[in-house]
């Protein structure tokens, strides 16, 4: 059995970035307050950065949040949070990269989506980000802000990748497990610059978990009548689901032992848009003996368990003991492989194949890395080149997943500078504007 080197966190999953709004230790679940969509949100700041939240959708009794970041002389970037698809907030977006495109001229808006395995990934995130770039294009420029003086033009929305042609939207999404150091330099002086006439070019691009879904929303926007992405920035995406690593046990030596109930019980009642690891002295609890909810991250690699739960979900322990009781014999520990055809709706290197995806799209990747495989975002790229996509791709010699944010997975040094290779990339066409 292959043995895969994930350690508990030493530090903690966030780490406190100073002026932040939230107490660390009230996101558990955490439930943001912000306005409805008639008027201006909240403002606050982190790390010296003014934020508005505001809604951009209402779904299963649940208000999804957005937060704004203010730069100078922006353009958008749309950010979609990490977390293997069950754990983060809009909240866990790493400031590293917020002040690196703030710092080139985006304006970052940090979106809330549904969790799995509440919901499947098809029915909760998938179409939840859909409706953020949507909001993003259309809504966005429109409604009352608390900062009036930001214009922003929703023709012009950018999602951050690679293509020849401008007014490429730009999908960001974060790591799995973003455990980062901040650097707190003061950017107060790109807020307090007049804002006017700016274009929005939301950026789109995935880290992990989130470019999945970043290149679920790339091929299924346009279904949905909404323009899709121009471009896409995969930082060590989930791109095959296909694939036999998915299908592969992992020996995960510090997992302690669990049940079937235990597993359960870290599925909420109702679809959830926020969950955090509770943070205890700025150190994160064992995920397995602390978290229920962080469960789920170790038992899809544990148990090969990660197609099976994104594409049916998991039912709470009140309704598995009802479906016992009528006769359903499902292994919840160990789900049979769902059907091929809802695997490849979710898998965006299945859709390159057979010619569905069109969006052109540069993969950043380790080669170190043992959560996502390297030849996930190779064969990616090699499939859209085979198709005259435009396409590229980086490999962070020695690197491991979240090379961009964990010193301890870039022991070479060179995430950093492909994540920089990346920015670069779809700057140049953005920069033609």
């Amino acid at each position: 059995m292959p043995i895969i080197d994930i350690h508990p966190p030493k530090t903690a999953l966030m780490p406190d970035d100073g002026e932040d709004t939230l107490k660390r230790s009230d996101r558990d679940c955490i439930t943001v307050p912000f306005s409805g969509d008639s008027g201006p949100g909240t403002l606050s700041k982190r790390v010296g950065i003014t934020l508005e939240t505001v809604v951009f959708k209402r779904v299963d009794g649940l208000e999804l949040g957005a937060d704004i970041y203010y730069p100078a002389l922006a353009r958008g970037a749309l950010l979609i949070h990490g977390g293997s698809h069950f754990l983060l907030t809009r909240r866990e977006v790493p400031m590293k990269h917020v002040k690196t495109l703030l710092k080139r001229g985006f304006l970052p808006v940090s979106v809330d989506f549904r969790l799995c395995p509440e919901l499947p990934l098809a029915a909760g995130g998938v179409p939840d980000v859909i409706d953020a770039l949507s909001w993003v294009r259309k809504t966005l420029p429109h409604i009352q802000r608390a900062r009036p003086d930001v214009q922003l033009d929703g023709t012009q929305v950018m999602v951050r990748g690679v293509s020849p042609e401008p007014h490429q939207p730009l999908v960001f999404a974060n790591p799995t497990f973003p455990y980062i150091k901040y650097y707190t330099s003061d950017y107060r002086k790109f807020l307090e610059q007049q804002l006017t006439n700016i274009p929005l070019f939301p950026q789109a691009a995935g880290w992990s978990s989130g470019g999945q879904l970043a290149m679920i929303m790339g091929f299924l926007a346009a279904e949905k009548g909404i323009k899709p992405p121009e471009v896409i920035v995969s930082f060590y995406g989930m791109c095959d689901l296909e694939s036999a690593w998915w299908r592969t046990p992992l020996q995960i030596n510090w997992a302690m032992p669990y049940s079937e109930d235990d597993l359960l019980a870290g599925v909420e009642d109702k679809p959830t848009a926020g969950v955090s690891p509770e943070r205890v002295a700025g150190v994160v609890r064992n995920p397995i003996a602390d978290n229920p909810r962080g469960r789920f991250a170790i038992h899809v690699f544990l148990k090969a368990q990660m197609v099976p739960i994104l594409v049916n979900g998991l039912p709470t322990r009140a309704k598995a003991r009802d479906l016992r009781r009528a006769g359903d014999e499902t292994d919840y520990m160990a789900m049979p492989e769902p059907p091929v055809e809802a695997v490849r709706a979710i898998s965006p290197y299945a859709q390159m194949l057979v010619g569905h995806y069109h969006i052109p799209t540069f993969f950043a990747h380790g080669d170190n890395d043992k959560e996502v495989p390297v030849d996930q975002s190779r064969d990616a790229s090699a499939a859209l080149r085979a198709s005259n996509i435009e396409t590229g791709c980086t490999v962070a010699r020695g690197a491991g997943h979240s090379f961009d944010f964990r010193p301890e997975e870039d022991p070479l040094h060179t995430g950093w500078a492909a994540a920089q290779e990346a920015y670069d990339w779809a700057q140049r066409f953005i920069d033609t504007e």
